[in-house]
């Protein structure tokens, strides 16, 4: 399997500072004031894609194309991590694969990740994904625990590949997965959709049965 190298409704494109009561009833109390999540902008490259500029020009190609989304993190207008989010549109039924996520070391421990990921969560569901799949190296248990913590099951493991910089890495990782419940009127339409598959399939084969 391959680490993926992907714009939602402009309602979730930012995510408004957090107040200081929802960050003491959440139990984030230290979050920064002005934290802001936003996507990727050309601009951001250089700071959070230094070491390899042009993996940060492809996912912000893929951005623009509709392919993904990369949440950024800003506190007090200084980009200071992202997370990534690529879309399967012709999943059954569509998902989405989250990666990539890093916090810079001088705001880590602070709930950002955590933000970010959320924040594309709701990006993943306005675009009609309510499955999401992560992984996270064996090595890296704390990591792993974060994502457990973040509500995904531990499905079991996998060896992810991927290019980077300095070349081709892969790892034996873990798969984890959360699956959201869709609102009643997708699956209404899911629904219609399947059944009306059915038909044409139906349909189809006593045309072929005819000839």
């Amino acid at each position: 399997m391959s680490t993926p190298n992907t714009e939602p409704s402009t309602t979730v494109n930012l995510l408004r500072p957090a107040s200081r009561f929802l960050r003491r009833l959440l139990g984030r109390a230290d979050i920064p004031d002005g934290l802001v999540i936003r996507k990727l902008r050309a601009d951001d490259l250089p700071r959070l894609f230094s070491a390899d500029l042009p993996l940060g020009e492809t996912w912000l190609n893929s951005q623009e194309r509709g392919e993904m989304y990369v949440a950024v993190a800003e506190v007090d207008g200084v980009a200071m991590g992202r997370s990534c989010l690529l879309y399967n549109f012709k999943g059954d039924p569509p998902n989405a694969y989250s990666f990539a996520s890093t916090v810079s070391p001088e705001c880590q421990s602070r709930g950002i990740g955590s933000f970010l990921v959320s924040h594309n969560e709701r990006v993943a569901r306005s675009r009609g994904m309510y499955h999401i799949a992560a992984h996270a190296a064996k090595e890296n248990p704390r990591s792993a625990a974060w994502r457990e913590k973040m509500g995904y099951r531990r499905m079991g493991e996998e060896t992810i590949h991927w290019e980077g910089a300095d070349g081709h890495h892969e790892s034996v990782s873990w798969r984890f997965e959360r699956a959201f419940t869709p609102p009643a009127s997708y699956r209404i339409r899911r629904w219609i959709r399947t059944r009306m598959s059915k038909v044409r399939r139906k349909l189809l084969r006593k045309s072929q049965s005819e000839f």
